[in-house]
């Protein structure tokens, strides 16, 4: 219930805070609120507007995109911010290593099922 009643608000913070650049951790608690609130499409314009404004994410800000793709089964989305995260040269940590292994397992567990 409070989730609902909150949400008009954050959505309209989010919108006047989209033109701002912002702190890493600031998009990291949005990207963590969207994806609790299974927003998917909110936690992709997060992603949009961290690299409108030419931010390079920490391992951090990374990581919780990766739990947000992971927890709610987007694989695609995972595999591409895995490679944009190798490709920036951004190092993956000991709860990014964790996330892969967990989408790995997800991974073959869908693939034996339709084998």
């Amino acid at each position: 219930y409070r989730a609902q009643y909150l949400l008009p608000k954050v959505l309209e913070v989010w919108e006047l805070a989209e033109d701002y650049k912002l702190s890493l951790a600031t998009y990291r608690t949005a990207v963590i609120t969207f994806s609790k609130l299974s927003m998917l499409d909110m936690v992709m314009r997060v992603k949009h507007v961290v690299e409108t404004h030419d931010l390079v994410p920490d391992v951090g800000l990374y990581n919780t995109y990766l739990e947000s793709f992971r927890r709610t089964g987007q694989v695609r989305a995972f595999r591409e911010t895995q490679r944009e995260m190798e490709q920036r040269g951004v190092q993956g940590n000991r709860e990014t290593q964790g996330l892969l292994e967990s989408i790995d397992r997800h991974e073959s567990d869908v693939n034996e099922r339709f084998d």
